[in-house]
């Protein structure tokens, strides 16, 4: 019921023989620590995960304990014993009227001009992305989650900019939020067994390298460092790789490179 509110802006009135009524939404989400949206310590597969194929815009804001200090300091300035609500503070006052009245000058936003240029936009995204969505959990449902987000942030760039037609621009601007999207999808959950401190998950990648380095192909370690990056956009370590290379049960070869043996144990 949540999820049909928020994608679709209706609610179904159950005791109306179901007619539809507007129901505008927002979620916000903030969570402290990326654990709590994916795996927990039990290895059980954490409720926000499925959630988050839903959420228009994720944004990883790392930690800056410097920033944060500064912005303590500041604090003093104007410092006192009361706060002013956040309901009845004038700037945020202004900031609704203002989302309202570009709302009602463009109660819709035209994306026919722009309509084939975000479905290129969303080839690309595939192509750049494929190797980590084979081994998401949640990637059979970005595709279809990626065309709403898409429109969404296309529309609202629009309206922004006190626009009833979307150009280009808003396209760019869309775009440079659904890649934040993803790139919060390539950070992994946290594995404290790992000895380059904790990022590094190989049943999460382990799909992706028997794809490509399967058959008996030969590879060395930077090459597996490299498909890893290439995929969660995280580095780790060549003393990580050498544990997974044991654990998949990699054959060195003559010249120092590897090869992965069938899965089984195969020779």
């Amino acid at each position: 019921m949540l999820l049909e509110v928020l994608e679709d802006g209706v609610v179904r009135d159950s005791v109306a023989g179901g007619a539809r009524r507007t129901a505008e939404a927002a979620l916000f989400i903030d969570l402290n620590r990326r654990a709590q949206a994916d795996a927990d310590a039990g290895g059980a597969e954490a409720p926000m995960r499925h959630l988050l194929s839903h959420v228009d815009v994720i944004v990883e804001i790392h930690a800056d304990p410097e920033r944060a200090w500064q912005v303590a300091q500041e604090r003093y300035a104007g410092l006192g014993v009361t706060s002013e609500p956040l309901e009845s503070a004038e700037w945020a006052r202004e900031l609704r009227l203002l989302v309202a009245a570009l709302r009602d000058r463009h109660p819709t936003v035209d994306l026919a001009p722009v309509a084939a240029l975000m479905a290129a936009e969303h080839n690309a995204i595939a192509e750049e992305n494929a190797a980590l969505l084979r081994v998401l959990p949640e990637a059979g449902d970005i595709p279809a989650r990626l065309v709403n987000t898409f429109a969404r942030l296309v529309a609202a760039s629009a309206r922004s900019n006190d626009r009833g037609v979307a150009t280009a621009e808003d396209v760019a601007e869309a775009r440079a939020y659904l890649d934040e999207k993803l790139k919060y999808f390539k950070l992994l959950p946290p594995d404290e067994g790992t000895p380059d401190g904790g990022r590094a998950s190989l049943g999460r990648i382990e799909p992706v390298i028997r794809e490509r380095f399967g058959g008996g192909r030969q590879f060395s370690v930077k090459a597996l460092v490299k498909l890893y990056q290439e995929v969660t956009g995280e580095e780790t370590s060549e003393r990580t790789e050498y544990r997974w290379l044991a654990e998949l049960g990699a054959k060195k070869t003559r010249n120092g490179l590897y090869v992965l043996r069938p899965r089984g144990g195969g020779k």
